[in-house]
């Protein structure tokens, strides 16, 4: 997300990284944010349209649709875990000039550890981190909808930290790069930048923060009051975020020929 110049498929030819990793990489992050917008899109549909196909009660969605959001954001989570695999190897075969290097391979480090948190969090209830001090807690989530300790629903919260922080570091990179151009890393880092702070402020951290700090606020039930549990417009702004990341790995799809052949 942060080279600096040009086709990195056109520079992998004597002693770059492999074209076979460049192309995993850019289909893998393109198809991870496909899945993530359909995850954001039936969630939305759920929560706050509250479409009478996906539920069986008012507020209570049906199996079948539960099914479906937990495979999308598995799905998700598995493909990106796979992209920035790849990516971390082709940071090291990469050179630092071009956005390679000690500093690329951490950024991809990081968000192969969001990915591994994302596919996670498909398995878990994320409404449960109602303010930030239930986020390590080891105490079991009172929700019906929830398994284990609060600090297990976090996943999706540690994920896109993790997107947040690294993201943040491609951006750096680029900050001084040509912005002439859409098909360009710039605005590649940009899109990246912008989905992930969008999706972890508006629709994880945010809701969390505005919690407030009472730490007893789920102690006889979960509190559905709660800014995470109560304001579901967050997944509209989550599905904007998702569709942010889906074209900054378009751009550099195209850009490394992966997408378009160059």
């Amino acid at each position: 997300m942060n080279m600096q110049d040009g086709n990195l498929l056109a520079a992998s030819g004597n002693s770059g990284p492999p074209k076979t990793w460049i192309r995993i990489a850019d289909w893998g992050n393109l198809l991870a944010g496909i899945t993530l917008m359909f995850a954001f899109l039936e969630g939305a549909l759920i929560n706050s349209v509250q479409m009478k196909s996906l539920l069986i009660a008012p507020g209570v969605p049906s199996q079948a649709a539960l099914d479906w959001l937990q495979l999308l954001l598995t799905a998700e989570g598995v493909l990106y875990a796979i992209a920035e695999f790849f990516m971390v190897g082709i940071m090291a075969q990469t050179s630092p000039n071009a956005g390679g290097g000690s500093t690329g391979c951490m950024q991809f480090a990081i968000l192969m550890v969001g990915g591994i948190f994302f596919a996670l969090s498909g398995h878990v209830f994320p409404p449960c981190i109602t303010n930030i001090t239930y986020v390590f807690r080891n105490e079991p989530c009172p929700s019906p909808a929830a398994n284990g300790p609060y600090v297990w629903n976090a996943m999706a919260h540690f994920g896109i930290a993790c997107f947040m922080i690294g993201t943040a570091i491609g951006f750096k990179g680029v900050l001084k790069a040509p912005r002439g151009k859409l098909i360009s890393p710039f605005w590649g880092c940009a899109m990246y930048f912008a989905g992930a702070w969008t999706i972890g402020i508006f629709k994880f951290w945010g809701p969390v923060l505005a919690g407030g700090l009472d730490s007893m606020r789920n102690e006889h039930s979960l509190d559905v009051t709660a800014p995470a549990l109560a304001w579901t417009s967050t997944w509209w702004f989550a599905l904007l975020g998702a569709f942010f990341l889906t074209l900054g790995a378009a751009i550099f799809g195209i850009m490394n020929g992966s997408l378009i052949g160059r």
